[in-house]
């Protein structure tokens, strides 16, 4: 699998269709993605700041969850 595994989750962006199609036939039905916006935080954090936050959620609440596919572009 190239998919993360943690928990009994999987990350979304490292996955490949079958890996998804695959994990969704074993009764997975909760998915999770985090929205943040692009702006200025001043000059010493990135514009992608909120995403970053809002992805590190995600890879925190899914394996609580159990067998959640999360979106993260970098898993923790």
């Amino acid at each position: 699998m190239t998919a993360v595994m943690r928990g009994g989750s999987i990350t979304l962006g490292n996955a490949t269709w079958p890996e998804v199609r695959d994990f969704l036939t074993r009764g997975t039905r909760t998915a999770l993605f985090a929205v943040g916006s692009t702006e200025q935080h001043g000059p010493h954090l990135p514009f992608c700041t909120d995403s970053l936050l809002g992805d590190a959620l995600c890879a925190e609440v899914a394996p609580a969850l159990g067998g959640a596919i999360y979106r993260a572009d970098d898993p923790l």
